[in-house]
């Protein structure tokens, strides 16, 4: 296996370099959030609002994106199992099994609320549904259009 950052052109091993720094500093605010007064909110879907999250003072964290962050790396398949083992059907998502596997080993910070939509998968509502219950946090649906056209937008 090759190394990302030797084997790049200098333009790439920057942007890598500068993304690894980028991804690091977030990881340390969702890390000390609470230690921090703040609260962390967790969002089922790569596409979240994060924004709404920060300018309310919440640390957002997509768990799923670090499910498939660690894929990426060649890790987390150990918690696919552990999810299982919490009652996560093989066939449900396996980015939303390593959550759940994860959570029920006690590795992720635990959140004080969950935001939760339909836009990226359904398995996603019914996992965020077991992780409210098992962090004892309220879990919030969003409801969201699915396309950009007008009926969407009235609704």
């Amino acid at each position: 296996m090759t190394d990302a950052t030797t084997d790049a052109t200098p333009a790439l091993s920057d942007s890598l370099a500068l993304y690894q720094e980028i991804m690091g500093r977030y990881g340390e605010r969702v890390k000390n959030a609470h230690q921090d007064g703040k609260l962390l909110g967790w969002l089922d879907s790569l596409f979240g609002a994060t924004e709404l999250f920060w300018t309310m003072g919440i640390v957002p964290f997509t768990p799923v994106s670090n499910a498939i962050a660690l894929f990426t790396a060649g890790q987390g398949y150990d918690y696919l199992e552990l999810g299982e083992r919490h009652g996560i059907a093989p066939e449900m998502c396996s980015a939303h099994r390593v959550v759940v596997g994860m959570a029920g080993e006690n590795i992720l910070d635990p959140p004080d609320l969950l935001v939760s939509t339909a836009h990226c998968c359904d398995s996603g509502l019914k996992v965020f549904e077991i992780l409210s219950d098992f962090y004892g946090c309220p879990n919030y649906f969003w409801d969201c259009g699915y396309s950009l056209d007008q009926g969407s937008m009235d609704y």
